[in-house]
């Protein structure tokens, strides 16, 4: 079979078991080619013209046809491998890669397949890499159970670290969103870039569960089980089989007694979860063996003391991030996730989006935190410490992978000394030590940098950053033929270079001076290296051997092996001059040519036997897992808790407090802040509020009111977010946080239909109404924000009415925000003697002539009709008003903002005109003084130097602000930003 028939007949199998977005490398020689022909004017492939955009590739005709058909190829060199296979998964292609056996016969083998969840890719910056098998199965009615159900077993597999995952539900099947929240969850918490999907449904049905559930990473791989087309039906169906995953299990673990196992890591009670578990696996394993080797066991995702984040919560509290939105303000995690290794990374991100209600482990976080916070200035240098650390998981996997440089190896024993000195720095610290529990440390970190200083010099393995390589970084006496073979080719490198010195010098002599090298060295990978010289210095060299007779004279020279002195003779009359290049010619004799063959082979030895001692230095590296597993869990917790002791110091945050001795959960917050708004806001400072939610026989429920803009969603949200990251572990922005962990979080947040196409809004709000309805307890927070705004008044105020009713007879905790004010009055809500109905505050400023937002939380549902007395102080139509503040901007005289200078207070801040009356701006007036903030610089919840606390005055209007003593803040107002005496805010509000 030639070539193309081959490669034809190998992409369509690839493409039929991968799916169509699949490319294949064929290695020829030290090129790899991937081929494509055209029919009727497109490509077989669709995809064969993006491939070459991708990767910016040059698409040429070949010189053949392949079934009467033009044959096109795009071809790279070999080294070039993986530069060019990551940039086609992070498009969410998969590559199949075929190699040439290295013995004569040159026979190709599918080496690999890399996909977005299964290439391990040297240069990302990611520090996660998970791809997720999912298999769904739908029970039908019976007599003991009317209602169908949805059962679904998932396992997530890191193939950077290792980390594997499972977890089961099984669910009443409704055909609406929240019947696959935990599918959600669980896709949200790993972010893989890959899906298997096995499902015993509908196609359509199918498609509704991967919308519903938010799932849109680039490769799907989507499985019926009935369907016999498709290439991995077969290998599903054999995972429904007890004996073969068995024989899986025991293919990829060292299993002794294998019900323990199973009942170990729950598998036995998860048949579904092990039956995507197994597949998993085979799927992995079928594109790389070696990225399963050594895989750890499955962790199963445990709901007993886990939070459950019910209808999409991580999503609509922003605790993790979506598409749409970028930067390190897009999310909670992103936003606090600010861990110096890549290991504490993924363990706070882990840990922030699972959180627990497990009040002894939360107690011991929150203790050690506030330790190294009150001792921070001990802990700083540390953190910075922390920074130079590497990734030893992903490190370990390499070893494992047999993909680790010699670079990497270099870092690694670097960073082993850093954690020695920290560890050494610490190791009186008797809480740390007690809180972390590693014993014997420094012993084993003693054993890995001496296993690696015993054998590696260290300072060249630093400079090699490939798995293949030529020079020689063991120390020598180690390997005697790898010292042999090292010796040979030093020797013979040697001996070139004396010969080039000795025949530079005439031209040197000639010239009167040295610049760089006059005869050079040139290499090629076919013809290895040799001197060559350019044609004017060889007309020099000539003429300069012509006037002396220097044949057989001695020739010395030191070794660089040995240090040795050495001699040797040369004939420079015997050379010839062979262009090689346009301008340049190569130096030949019969005793050069002997040296460059010599130094070929030399290399190529010295090149094989390096692959051989550094396999098997790898390998035995192996052995240390339980060195470097030890040295991983110190790192990751030291990391996480002085992360978190910064954050409390940074952003100005409390520790909670658990009351044990409640009988509910509540929460009970001074001065709550939303975490990201407060640094995304740099006109305005945030406005903080107080927040009692649960208690029983208090307050469980609050009905909340406001115009648009004034917060309502934004206090909702934080109160979502205080409680998960303080069930996380984390400090909260508050000034006090008292509460008891709740079980379970149940949202319903406007701006989230979007995600349900085919839906209309009421239905996604019924959906996740019922979700709530059935689930909440005491021990639940329900947060809500305009429910029922899909369908006309009266239903909705009845709908709403009646869920209120509801999680009050549970003793639920919740909030919802609200504009149905006639409910106010109604009997059923009267009664209820745990609901409060609350206002977020604005009011109008008569002297202004606009509406303030003071954004406090006030009793009382508010007043109604504010939109009304608002439009009494309009004077003027609103598209004129528009049109004069267009003009205004146009025709400003401060329109040089780049000549501006930043403040030394805040460089946000960029001084201006006067605030006040427009002259020009000198100084730099606090509003609420500085002599009013703490040791760490903050007034109550806002930093003295926030871009809203300071303005731009002139000195006049300086002085008389500082004589006057006033305390001010800037708010948001209908008519923009202004200043208002704190005095105003006890106007009475709207």
């Amino acid at each position: 079979m030639g070539i193309h028939e081959q490669f034809y007949d190998i992409e369509t199998n690839a493409c039929k078991k991968y799916g169509e977005k699949t490319l294949v490398f064929m290695q020829c020689g030290s090129f790899f080619e991937t081929y494509g022909y055209k029919k009727n004017g497109q490509f077989r492939n669709k995809y064969y013209s993006e491939y070459g955009k991708i990767c910016d590739f040059c698409i040429k005709e070949k010189n053949l046809k392949y079934n009467d058909h033009d044959v096109w190829m795009i071809g790279f060199p070999d080294y070039c491998l993986e530069k060019y296979v990551p940039k086609m998964t992070r498009e969410g292609f998969t590559v199949v890669i075929w190699v040439q056996s290295d013995d004569p016969t040159k026979i190709r083998y599918e080496k690999c397949v890399c996909s977005p969840g299964t290439d391990f890719d040297n240069n990302t910056k990611n520090i996660t890499n998970y791809s997720m098998c999912m298999w769904i199965k739908k029970t039908t009615s019976t007599f003991l159970n009317k209602i169908p159900e949805l059962i679904c077993g998932m396992s997530a597999i890191d193939i950077l670290t290792g980390d594997t995952h499972i977890f089961e539900y099984r669910e009443k099947y409704f055909h609406n969103p929240t019947t696959f929240d935990e599918i959600e969850r669980f896709y949200s918490s790993y972010n893989p870039n890959e899906i298997l999907v096995i499902y015993e449904t509908s196609d359509e049905e199918m498609k509704d569960i991967l919308q519903f559930s938010q799932i849109d990473c680039e490769k799907i791989h989507m499985i019926r089980l009935d369907d016999k087309n498709n290439s991995h039906e077969s290998a599903a169906k054999r995972c429904e089989n007890q004996t073969y995953i068995k024989e899986q299990l025991n293919q990829f673990y060292d299993i002794q007694e294998y019900h323990v196992f199973c009942q170990t890591h729950r598998l036995d009670s998860h048949q579904l979860a092990t039956q995507a578990f197994c597949f998993h696996l085979n799927f992995i394993y079928g594109c790389d063996p070696n990225l399963v080797r050594k895989i750890k066991k499955p962790l199963f995702d445990n709901k007993g003391d886990r939070l459950i984040l019910g209808n999409h919560s991580l999503k609509q509290l922003n605790i993790i991030g979506n598409q749409q939105h970028k930067g390190v303000l897009s999310s909670v995690s992103k936003f606090i996730n600010k861990c110096n290794t890549p290991m504490g990374k993924r363990k706070l991100h882990n840990t922030l989006i699972n959180p627990t209600s497990n009040i002894e482990e939360l107690q011991k976080q929150y203790e050690i935190t506030q330790y190294v916070k009150d001792n921070y200035h001990v802990f700083q240098k540390t953190r910075k410490e922390l920074q130079g650390i590497g990734d030893f998981e992903r490190l370990y996997r390499k070893l494992i992978l047999q993909r680790a440089a010699p670079a990497e190896l270099s870092q690694f024993y670097n960073s082993l000394n850093a954690i020695l000195n920290i560890y050494t720095t610490l190791g009186s610290d008797k809480r740390i030590n007690e809180h972390i529990k590693c014993p014997n440390l420094s012993k084993k970190c003693n054993e890995l940098m001496k296993k690696l200083n015993d054998n590696l010099i260290l300072k060249e393995a630093s400079k090699i950053d490939a798995v293949k390589f030529n020079v020689n970084i063991f120390k020598r006496g180690l390997f005697p033929t790898l010292d042999v073979i090292e010796k040979s080719y030093e020797e013979s490198k040697d001996e070139l270079e004396c010969l080039r010195l000795y025949m530079e010098k005439f031209i040197v002599k000639y010239k009167g001076k040295k610049t760089n090298q006059m005869i050079k060295y040139h290499e090629t990978d076919k013809n290895g290296l040799f001197l060559s010289i350019t044609s004017n210095r060889s007309m020099i060299l000539k003429e300069e051997l012509k006037k002396g007779t220097y044949q057989g004279n001695p020739i010395r020279y030191i070794s660089s092996y040995n240090n040795e002195q050495r001699i040797m003779t040369f004939n420079p009359y015997n050379v010839s001059y062979v262009k090689h290049t346009k301008s340049n010619l190569r130096l030949d004799s019969i005793q050069l040519n002997k040296l460059y063959y010599s130094i070929f082979n030399k290399k190529e030895s010295l090149k094989a036997e390096l692959s051989i001692v550094y396999k098997n230095f790898i390998i035995s590296l192996q052995e240390y897992s339980d060195q470097i597993e030890t040295i991983v869990r110190y790192v990751t917790e030291l990391d996480m808790i002085i992360t978190k002791a910064y954050l409390a110091n940074k952003f100005n945050y409390c520790m909670p407090v658990i009351d044990t001795n409640a009988s509910q959960s509540f929460i009970n917050a001074k001065e709550m802040r939303h975490i990201l708004i407060e640094n995304l806001q740099e006109e305005e400072i945030y406005v903080a509020n107080d927040i009692e939610l649960g208690k029983g026989t208090e307050q469980n429920g609050m009905l909340l009111y406001g115009t648009n803009a004034v917060g309502k969603s934004s206090l909702i949200r934080s109160v979502g977010i205080c409680v998960i990251m303080a069930q996380a572990g984390l400090f909260v922005p508050c000034s006090e946080f008292i509460y008891k962990p709740y079980k379970s979080i149940f949202t319903r947040i406007l701006g989230n239909d979007n995600l349900f196409k085919g839906l209309s809004t009421f239905a996604v709000e019924m959906s996740e109404l019922r979700t709530i309805l059935n689930n909440s307890t005491k021990n639940s927070l329900v947060l809500g924000d305009e429910l029922c705004s899909g369908t006309e008044t009266t239903s909705a105020t009845s709908i709403f009415m009646a869920g209120v009713v509801q999680l009050h007879a549970r003793e639920s905790s919740f909030i919802f925000a609200t504009h149905f004010h006639e409910i106010t009055n109604e009997t059923r809500l009267k009664t209820l003697d745990t609901l409060s109905f609350k206002h977020m505050t604005v009011y109008y400023d008569a002297e202004e002539d606009c509406l303030v937002y003071n954004r406090k939380l006030q009793d009382g549902p508010g007043i109604s009709m504010y939109g009304l007395e608002v439009c009494k102080s309009l004077h003027l139509p609103n598209d004129f008003l528009e049109l004069a503040n267009t003009i205004r901007k146009e025709r400003s005289d401060d329109k040089c903002i780049l000549s501006r200078k930043q403040t030394r207070y805040n460089k946000k801040k960029l001084k201006g005109i006067c605030e006040q009356c427009g002259d020009k701006g000198v100084d730099v007036h606090h509003l609420v003084p500085q002599k009013m903030s703490d040791d760490n610089g903050f007034i109550g919840t806002f930093h003295k130097n926030h871009k809203a606390n300071i303005m731009n005055l002139c000195k006049s209007c300086h002085k008389i602000e500082t004589k006057k003593n006033s305390k001010k803040r800037r708010v948001k107002t209908t008519k923009g930003m202004r200043v208002l005496h704190l005095w105003k805010f006890k106007t009475p509000t709207l």
